[in-house]
């Protein structure tokens, strides 16, 4: 699966020690999104914005290890866009807008 990140899991070193089975596949940019902070990172649907973003091929074990780190399901939940050349691409947003 190909993992969009932003906020702290673009950061190597962290991600490195969070899923060490992570490739880094480089950037990518959300067209129709828009990166908020609302005391921790988020990603809001904003038809006028871009949001940059980090590409990761990651393993059952890595999404496991993410979903602990970013407080699934209670915090955020997954999303998933269309696939980027067939292969499934999931995020993290928050549950709460406030």
């Amino acid at each position: 699966m190909i993992y969009v990140a932003y906020g702290s899991n673009l950061n190597k070193a962290q991600m490195a020690i969070r899923c060490p089975k992570a490739k880094c596949l480089g950037s990518w940019t959300l067209d129709g999104w828009r990166l908020v902070f609302r005391g921790v990172a988020d990603m809001v649907k904003d038809d006028t914005s871009l949001c940059h973003v980090g590409l990761w091929r990651i393993t059952d074990e890595c999404e496991k290890a993410l979903d602990r780190y970013e407080g699934f399901p209670s915090l955020y939940r997954k999303h998933y866009f269309e696939p980027l050349e067939g292969e499934p691409m999931m995020a993290y947003l928050m549950n709460s807008t406030e």
